[in-house]
């Protein structure tokens, strides 16, 4: 069976974890994105920040429970960052210095994004580690990727020691190894993660402006990244659909909301209809939803532009469950000549045209 006739049934557990991977990374990345479009960089990293420093200080708290022998201080920051890191898929060395903690990244599939992102994530993560570990440290991203690069440097320091100050090859005084992680555990953190940073950068948006203009930049955003990304990224797995219901089938299995949560409750050559009970993000904010729409109705576009998505029903706005349906667009129905000739009549009571304009319509109405 050839790679474009794969049913979606069919797809193998690591092509759905890769399918999951790829869809948080697009939606957490393309908010922060989003964000500094609207109000610049230092703005961006500034309205994120606080909340990404109570995620990761959680998270520390609950590495430590997983891991009773981290210890504190430096070294727990080292571990708790390097185990997040690779996680996430990326690939670093992380050493303990005579200054704080290098993290060198050599491959990131992140990049390339944006340097909110990179900063947020970089800075304000690691600030988070360090406040709750009631350190006197800063994370600060030393060297950012070259363009279409895929490495950097994240380091820990003083506070008080400035970037001039840092050495470019410090004495490594302790390697942190890599963790043996099972897979499953280990995607489940990585959804785990993603989703609480697209969540943060959502919030954040909320906190800095007025929330209507708030969902129509982060609609706009997320419709452009499910245009342009969804189809290349099915094409790199060797996935063609363009029913309705194959490509519905397709999004509840590779959905980071449990397949237990999901209830199917149409499925036809023209319409998917699926019921969502149990969500993640059933407590966050309503432009989490309005963000998936629109990013699954921009690759209906993609994919083929008489597709269309859309939630019926929404949790975060407060309904008990989330209804959502992908269909094919349904022909605009042509207005009968009657009631063409009863909004004409309308309009020339309001004064709106002229006798002359209504006559001439009204015979081609007529005609």
């Amino acid at each position: 069976m050839s790679r474009e006739t794969l049913p979606t049934h069919e797809l193998t557990e690591d092509q759905v974890k890769v399918l999951q991977f790829e869809l948080m990374r697009i939606w957490a990345i393309t908010a922060h994105k989003a964000l500094e479009d609207t109000i610049g960089e230092e703005a961006a990293v500034r309205a994120i920040a606080p909340y990404f420093k109570h995620s990761t200080s959680a998270a520390l708290v609950n590495l430590k429970a997983r891991m009773p022998n981290m210890g504190d201080g430096i070294k727990a920051i080292a571990i708790a960052g390097a185990f997040c890191n690779q996680v996430l898929g990326i690939k670093e060395t992380v050493g303990i210095t005579d200054f704080g903690v290098d993290y060198r990244i050599l491959d990131c599939p992140y990049c390339p994004c944006c340097r909110t992102f990179c900063r947020v994530h970089g800075e304000a993560g690691i600030d988070g580690f360090a406040e709750i570990s009631g350190l006197e440290y800063r994370g600060m991203v030393h060297t950012f990727p070259e363009r279409e690069g895929r490495s950097c440097r994240v380091i820990l320091r003083p506070t008080e020691l400035p970037k001039h100050m840092i050495p470019e090859n410090p004495k490594v005084l302790i390697q942190i190894p890599t963790f043996e992680i099972p897979s499953n555990e280990s995607h489940s953190y990585m959804l785990q993660y993603l989703g609480e940073w697209w969540v943060d950068a959502t919030k954040a948006f909320e906190e800095v402006m007025d929330q209507e203009l708030a969902e129509d930049i982060l609609r706009e955003h997320a419709f452009n990244a499910g245009k342009n990304e969804f189809s290349p990224m099915m094409s790199r797995l060797g996935i063609d659909r363009t029913d309705p219901s194959s490509w519905g089938s397709l999004i509840c299995k590779m959905s980071p909301i449990s397949r237990d949560g999901i209830k199917v409750l149409v499925a036809n050559e023209n319409e998917y209809k699926a019921e969502i009970s149990d969500c993640p993000f059933a407590a966050s904010p309503i432009e989490i939803c309005q963000q998936m729409e629109a990013f699954y109705d921009g690759a209906c576009q993609g994919i083929d532009p008489e597709l269309e998505f859309h939630y019926e029903e929404m949790r975060t706005k407060g309904d008990g469950r989330c209804i959502w349906t992908l269909r094919r667009k349904r022909p605009t129905p042509r207005r009968a000549p009657e009631d063409a000739l009863e909004v004409l009549r309308h309009r020339l009571a309001k004064g709106e045209i002229s006798i002359e304009e209504f006559d001439e319509i009204r015979k081609r109405l007529i005609d």
